[in-house]
């Protein structure tokens, strides 16, 4: 059985360590430990340790000081997840992000010393044999989709989390998720972070399988976002934004795609809000050549302010989007851009797999800054 570890801890289901025969792993014991003699009574215990150096030659394009020998980024976490039967589940885990040899001044995400990640607790109910319904207050990761709105920020040093409620409810190929939360500000020392009360985020997100047996869906969403003292393209103001959108995803043979749509309206300040986003992402394989050749193209298009000095926006908002959204090289945020990204990955071994690859970025409004990922 391949150890089930996921980027998203909190997903990580080890139930099938229930029959000893599938204990193989090293780590198992840690990952399933029952409780007073009963098999729904169970612990399990997990961390992370992650090891990262980056080097920018003129980093945010010489705007910052020169770092000539670049930083090691370290990041842990440990968590706990304990299942009191089939209906209760509490999560906990922990976080600490540290820089080191960095010689210009840190971003927001690479320090944090140590704090509380997530805290939160699962009250699950079956009202049919087929339908699951969790509801999950508390704090907590949020991903969906392509994690191209709404992300774990996985690749940044400190990882983003939510204070509020999340409901699921899961069925034959499908799941809803309804979401009322807000994000919670990333702090260098030691358990100082803290909610950000100027910003409220709610919405819903749908996933359709295609069938019982498909690798493909269909998403459709809505999001609501307030934030009190926004500051937009030399603006300042209350931002109203409403955000729908669809996207489509299958892999079939060799084939695969994913296509987005968003949509963005609403206000800020007196203004009117007006955005929009068209992201497609896909590949085919040819794998009766050695190593499995895949050539790859994404392609996204952001929408970008179309008039200097009104008080209207036509800047889409990514909202909380994976952080180095266009690769590992967090140069650039998804804002007013034309960006296309080929590229060609290898499956050298069956566990090795090597990617080469290159961005071409266009402002899509010429009217518009460019934007880094922070926004």
């Amino acid at each position: 059985m391949p150890a089930p570890y996921k980027s998203q801890h909190a997903e990580e289901d080890f139930s099938a360590l229930k029959d000893p025969a599938k204990r193989v792993d090293l780590f198992d014991p840690l990952k399933y430990i029952p409780l007073l003699g009963k098999d729904d009574w169970v612990l399990s215990l997990g961390g992370e340790a992650r090891e990262r150096y980056e080097y920018f030659n003129n980093r945010n394009f010489g705007a910052n000081t020169q770092d000539r020998n670049g930083y090691l980024l370290q990041r842990y976490m440990f968590f706990g997840d304990l299942h009191l039967g089939h209906r209760t589940r509490i999560f906990s885990e922990f976080k600490s992000g540290q820089t080191h040899f960095n010689q210009s001044s840190p971003r927001s995400t690479d320090e944090n010393q140590f704090d509380l990640h997530q805290a939160f607790l699962d009250f699950t109910i079956d009202p049919r044999s087929d339908i699951s319904v969790t509801l999950r207050p508390g704090r907590q990761e949020l991903a969906f989709g392509a994690s191209r709105l709404v992300s774990l920020r996985d690749a940044l040093n400190d990882r983003l989390t939510f204070d509020g409620v999340r409901a699921m409810a899961t069925g034959e190929g499908w799941r809803i998720d309804g979401i009322a939360v807000r994000p919670i500000l990333t702090r260098p020392e030691v358990f100082d972070d803290i909610t950000d009360a100027n910003t409220n985020f709610w919405g819903a997100y749908a996933v359709k399988a295609y069938s019982a047996t498909s690798k493909g869906g269909g998403d459709l969403y809505y999001f609501g976002l307030n934030r009190e003292g926004a500051q937009l393209n030399q603006l300042t103001g209350r931002e109203q934004r409403h955000t729908i959108g669809a996207r489509l995803f299958d892999r079939v043979g060799s084939w695969d795609y994913d296509i987005e749509g968003t949509f963005q309206w609403g206000s800020f300040g007196s203004g009117e809000i007006q955005a929009w986003r068209i992201a497609f992402d896909g590949g085919y394989e040819l794998s009766s050549l050695p190593f499995r050749p895949r050539l790859h193209l994404q392609v996204d298009l952001m929408s970008g302010d179309r008039h200097q000095g009104d008080q209207n926006i036509e800047s889409f908002n990514p909202l909380f989007p994976r952080a180095l959204y266009f690769g590992l090289i967090g140069l650039l945020g998804p804002v007013n851009l034309i960006n296309t990204h080929p590229s060609i990955d290898f499956q050298l071994t069956g566990k090795l797999r090597a990617t080469t690859k290159i961005d071409f970025f266009w402002r899509q409004s010429v009217n518009d800054g460019v934007y880094n990922p922070a926004g």
